[in-house]
């Protein structure tokens, strides 16, 4: 009998005598590999297991059948559809949609320019990417499972907008049945790591954390100066990750803080990459971090959940503004006391260039960069609807004649009222737009929004 299925080779759906036919291989990993098929002249995707792994995991069909039946917490994780089988091949599958070959790996933001997997990010495209494993998480742990191995490798991403998928969802359990004992060190919960608990949805929220901070920062939270005293594939992955860790930006305790560019011959390895993004990032970020790795790190029921991290990936996102040098092309983050405590304009973090301040609109509480092509949701005007993304309910666009002049065009089904700072007020019906400048008010009915310049 055969170990891995063959090209042109039917693999039959469960029970059923429904097949698919065996393609290229896609991939091989330390549990399976994953094969191409043709299901009804669709593409899609098999992972077929190593014979060793049946040993290593032996309640692995079982959790898979309960995948299956319970369904995929959204659309963005590649889930199980079905097992898959062959009368010719010892073992089994199972059958899930193919990644779309547009999606890219977490770990592709880690090349430089001069590498042929770079992939050009933004802080907009980064907090988008964010919300979305925040969410895609808080979906799957309100279906009362937990993902068990959850690391960079884990989640693909769309560099054009930020979608994302979440794949080798064989990992997740119930969260009150799991009894996987599996994990990827640097993204196992302290506790995990140390063998005093099991995965369950607080480890992962300890997983999540690492795997946001790696997506900014481009650095593991754990790994700053101590790191350097040990052998990391010995001393350092107990010592570090599990009975002694310390947040490399913790503002209480220095032992493990990230050294900066120049200050030791391998910095690099104790975080100097991190140190110029975390020095950027908004303090309500910052906050948030040092929660997750500072008493998260100790005291699991802590830790910063998904729609905390939701949350603030929004208003992360809401204070991105480009750089006005055309040659750069970055965005930087919009902080008021930036501006106002230095003697001029902040400079990009990127070219150095002094940034112009952005056209912005406060509403209530939150404020919101109106750069060209940005939208405004649902959540922006309404509290009752703190994640609705769905449909955009404005856009930021030039005049079609007036250079250098740009308005908010309504593209709800209801009427807006705006009012000029010589105290006109004007309609703003569905598909007009409402002039931003300085002294401006829009009412969207629920919410008024304030422009300053």
């Amino acid at each position: 009998m055969l170990t891995y299925p063959n090209k042109g080779d039917k693999l039959f759906l469960g029970s059923t005598k429904t097949y698919c036919v065996v393609g290229d291989l896609l991939g091989d990993g330390g549990q399976g590999r994953v094969v191409q098929v043709m299901l009804d002249g669709q593409p899609y995707a098999v992972k077929w297991y190593h014979p060793y792994y049946h040993a290593h995991d032996p309640g692995l069909y079982e959790r898979l059948r309960q995948a299956i039946d319970q369904g995929a917490p959204n659309a963005s994780f590649l889930w199980p559809i079905e097992t898959v089988s062959s009368p010719d091949v010892s073992g089994f599958g199972y059958l899930m949609r193919l990644r779309d070959a547009r999606y890219r790996g977490l770990s592709d933001l880690k090349w430089g320019k001069d590498h042929k997997r770079y992939v050009r990010r933004t802080n907009r495209i980064l907090a988008t990417i964010g919300y979305n494993i925040a969410e895609c998480y808080q979906c799957l742990h309100l279906k009362g499972m937990c993902y068990v191995d959850l690391n960079e490798k884990n989640v693909f991403f769309n560099p054009a907008d930020g979608d994302t998928l979440i794949c080798d969802n064989d990992n997740v359990d119930f969260d009150s049945q799991a009894k996987l004992e599996v994990g990827t060190p640097g993204f196992m919960a302290p506790e995990v790591q140390r063998g005093e608990a099991r995965p369950n949805v607080l480890s992962d929220f300890h997983a999540l954390a690492v795997l946001l901070f790696e997506l900014f920062m481009l650095h593991h939270p754990l790994m700053g100066r101590a790191s350097l005293k040990y052998p990391i594939e010995d001393v350092g992955i107990p010592k570090l990750f599990g009975t002694n860790p310390v947040f490399i930006f913790d503002p209480k305790d220095d032992s493990n803080r990230a050294l900066a560019s120049g200050e030791h011959p391998e910095a690099a390895f104790a975080g100097a990459i991190a140190v110029p993004r975390w020095r950027v990032l908004p303090s309500f970020m910052q906050d948030l971090f040092v929660k997750a790795f500072g008493d998260g790190l100790h005291t699991p029921q802590a830790r910063v959940t998904e729609g905390t991290w939701r949350r603030a990936f929004l208003r992360l996102r809401d204070l991105t503004f480009p750089c006005a040098n055309p040659d750069c092309g970055n965005d930087n983050y919009f902080d008021p006391e930036r501006f106002k405590s230095q003697p001029g304009p902040p400079k990009c973090a990127y070219c150095g260039q002094p940034l112009k301040k952005p056209v912005r609109m406060r509403i209530d509480n939150r404020l919101v960069m109106m750069n060209l092509g940005v939208s405004l949701y649902p959540y922006h005007i309404d509290s009752g609807r703190p994640f609705d993304l769905a449909k955009p309910i404005g856009i930021v666009a030039a005049h079609p004649l007036k250079a250098g002049v740009i308005g908010l065009r309504n593209l709800s089904d209801t009427n807006w009222s705006s009012t000029l700072p010589s105290g006109e007020s004007v309609d703003v019906p569905p598909g007009k737009s409402a002039l931003l400048e300085t002294g401006v008010t829009i009412s969207f009915g629920r919410a008024t929004g304030e422009v300053r310049r």
